[in-house]
């Protein structure tokens, strides 16, 4: 399957193995971050209540106070196609902050577990 970016984004999805990857490289700003969302709920490839799996690694740093609203942003705007778990891939530079998008998550009814690589994730989630 192929992946899927919004025009200009610093961010991509895929459908892979039955869970919805999402990967943020760079910083993306609030708009890249919508855009994609949008063009989420929009693809009829993407089923209700995916798993999903976020790729951190070619992500750059974030600030701890921006994971309160992202984390905010990104279960409003995905809605019915947000399943109740979420897999991160966290390399360790950015291992406070998927720690706290973590605990945030859980606040929010969603189950987060960290991961160094992609097939652990991929094996809690299917």
């Amino acid at each position: 399957m192929r992946a899927q970016a919004a025009p200009r984004a610093s961010m991509s999805y895929e459908m892979r193995a039955g869970v919805l990857v999402v990967t943020p490289r760079g910083t993306p700003a609030d708009g890249e971050r919508l855009a994609l969302y949008e063009a989420i709920k929009q693809d009829t490839s993407v089923p209700k209540s995916v798993p999903v799996l976020l790729d951190w690694s070619r992500m750059d740093n974030t600030s701890a106070g921006d994971i309160e609203r992202r984390v905010r942003l990104f279960i409003a705007r995905l809605g019915p196609k947000l399943g109740q778990v979420c897999a991160i891939i966290v390399p360790p530079r950015l291992a406070v902050e998927g720690q706290q998008l973590q605990r945030t998550a859980s606040a929010h009814g969603l189950r987060v577990a960290l991961f160094r690589d992609e097939a652990s994730a991929l094996r809690w989630m299917i």
